[in-house]
């Protein structure tokens, strides 16, 4: 019985280091332990034991690689925002009558300049 208990405990730590590594918020993770069985005292305690375990291992080459890739996602979404605001504003400006209104989507276009530099700050944080 013991051994059912702590495989089950190992899956359940995986998982959440799992989710931890893509992103997901500790918050989140702990409700999914909850949700899964585990007593909330010791869900939190689980998850901020690995995010402890994960700043300790940050030097470690596997932890780098994940948060790498993890702000390389960032760096594409923040393109991607930049990309869809200026089609909007091309689209909108070359459909606009001669000397009509047409928009500007600079809010897309700021977001997505905001989510790219926070992405390359952190990509250049852990690419070595």
């Amino acid at each position: 019985m013991q051994e059912h208990d702590q495989a089950a405990s190992s899956a359940l730590a995986d998982a959440a280091t799992m989710d931890l590594a893509r992103g997901v918020r500790p918050q989140q993770v702990v409700a999914r332990l909850v949700d899964r069985g585990l007593p909330e005292g010791r869900a939190v305690v689980l998850v901020e034991s690995i995010l402890q375990a994960t700043q300790d291992n940050a030097g470690s080459r596997g932890t780098r690689l994940a948060l790498r890739s993890k702000h390389s996602r960032h760096m594409l979404y923040g393109l991607l925002w930049i990309a869809g605001g200026a089609a909007v504003t091309a689209w909108s400006y070359l459909t606009a009558e001669p000397g009509g209104k047409y928009w500007v989507a600079c809010g897309a276009i700021v977001y997505g300049i905001w989510g790219f530099l926070r992405g390359f700050q952190g990509w250049c944080k852990y690419r070595g």
